[in-house]
C-alpha cells in the first residue's frame, strides 16, 4: 500500500520506518524544502539521528505531492499545527482515504480534541472514518524494531481494522477501540502528570510521590474522560496507563513530558509565573475599578493593555530559554 506520512519528526520518522519494515511505500511529508533535501540525502530525521530510511520512503516539501491518491494517509505533526496542515491536506485527500492520527494533544485556543478538529476541516465521510492511534511507544524504540504495543480507535470499525492489518508486524502489536475520546483523551492527559513526575523527580522526592502522581492522575483522567463520554476501561489500557506509566518512568529521550526540573529552575519558573501572573491580575483590576479617578481613555487603556502584554510576552520568553539553556537537550518538542 501506499501511505503518506505528515511530519517527519522523531515519531514520523519512526511511523515511516514501520511502515517500511512491512513493504509499504511510504511518502514523508517535512515542512521546508531544505530540511526535506537533507532528509532525503542523509536518509536521516534529525530529531531520529541513527535510523536509516530505506528504499521505500521518499521524503517531500510539497502536501500534494504527499497526499494526492494515497489510501491511506498517517498525520505525526504537533498537534498545535494539525489544522493548519489538514487544512492545507483536505483539498488533495482522495475521498476514498482513510486518515490516521497519530498526534496528542488538544488545541488550546478550541479546547477540541484531533477528532474534533478533523469533524471542522476534513470532508465529512473522511472524518467519520479516520482513526487514532495512542499508546505507549517511544519513537526510538519503535525505529528500532523492539517489541511494542499500541492502540488504534475509530468510529468506524473497518478503519480500524485495516490500519490494524496495516501496522502490525512480528515485533508490533496493534489492538482496536471504538472508544475514540478515551483514547485521544488518554494520550493528551498523561502528559499533566508527567511534568509533575518529572518535578518530583528533579526535586530528589523519590519513587513514591511519582506512584503516587501516576495512580492518581489515572483516576482524575478517567473521571474527565467519563464526564466527556468516554469508557473509564479504556484509561486502564494502553492509551491510559499504559502511556502513562512510560511518560512518567521512561528514561529514553523520546519521553518529552518528563522533565528533569533542577531546584534552581523550578524556583525560577515558580517565580515567573508568580510575577507574570499578579502583573496581569493588578492590571485587570485597576481597570475595572469603578474609581472615576483611574478611569482612562480608550486610548490610554489600549496602551496599558499593550505594555501588561508585553511584559507577560517578554517575562514568559525568558522563562522559556532559561529552561532551554537549563535543561538542554532534555527538552524535546514534538
Amino acid at each position: 500500500m501506499e501511505i503518506a506520512v505528515l511530519g517527519a519528526g522523531a515519531f514520523g520518522t519512526a511511523i515511516a520506518k514501520l511502515l517500511e519494515k512491512n513493504q509499504h511505500r511510504v511518502t514523508l511529508w517535512c515542512r521546508g524544502e531544505a530540511a526535506a533535501r537533507r532528509i532525503d540525502e542523509q536518509r536521516e530525521s534529525p530529531y531520529l539521528p541513527g535510523v536509516k530510511l530505506g528504499e521505500l520512503v521518499r521524503v517531500t516539501h510539497d502536501l500534494a505531492v504527499a497526499v494526492t491518491k494515497k489510501p491511506m494517509v498517517v498525520g505525526v505533526t504537533p498537534s498545535h499545527v494539525v489544522r493548519e496542515v489538514w487544512a492545507q491536506a483536505a483539498a488533495h485527500l482522495d475521498m476514498g482515504a482513510v486518515v490516521v492520527n497519530a498526534s496528542k494533544g488538544i488545541e488550546d485556543e478550541t479546547l477540541l480534541t484531533i477528532d474534533g478538529i478533523y469533524r471542522q476541516v476534513l470532508p465529512k465521510a473522511c472524518a467519520e472514518r479516520s482513526a487514532f492511534l495512542s499508546g505507549p511507544t517511544f519513537a526510538q524504540e519503535l525505529a528500532r524494531g523492539l517489541p511494542g504495543c499500541i492502540v488504534v480507535a475509530s468510529h468506524s470499525p473497518a478503519s480500524a481494522s485495516l490500519v490494524q492489518a496495516e501496522f502490525s508486524s512480528d515485533t508490533f502489536r496493534v489492538y482496536t477501540s471504538d472508544d475514540v475520546v478515551g483514547v485521544e483523551l488518554g494520550g493528551a492527559m498523561k502528559n499533566v502528570c508527567a511534568i509533575g513526575a518529572g518535578i518530583a523527580d528533579g526535586l530528589g522526592y523519590g519513587n513514591n510521590p511519582r506512584a503516587a502522581l501516576i495512580t492518581r492522575g489515572l483516576a482524575e483522567i478517567a473521571r474527565l474522560g467519563a464526564k466527556l463520554g468516554a469508557d473509564p476501561l479504556t484509561f486502564s489500557g494502553l492509551a491510559g496507563l499504559g502511556d502513562l506509566v512510560i511518560t512518567c518512568t521512561g528514561e529514553g529521550p523520546s519521553s518529552s513530558a518528563r522533565l528533569m526540573f533542577d531546584p534552581v529552575t523550578i524556583t525560577f519558573c515558580a517565580a515567573s509565573v508568580l510575577i507574570s501572573s499578579c502583573a496581569k491580575a493588578s492590571c485587570d483590576v485597576a481597570l475595572k475599578m469603578p474609581n472615576p479617578a483611574i478611569t482612562l481613555p480608550e486610548n490610554k487603556l489600549r496602551r496599558v493593555r499593550l505594555i501588561n502584554f508585553s511584559f507577560i510576552f517578554c517575562l514568559s520568553l525568558f522563562r522559556f530559554c532559561f529552561i532551554q539553556i537549563t535543561l538542554g537537550s532534555k527538552i524535546i518538542i514534538c
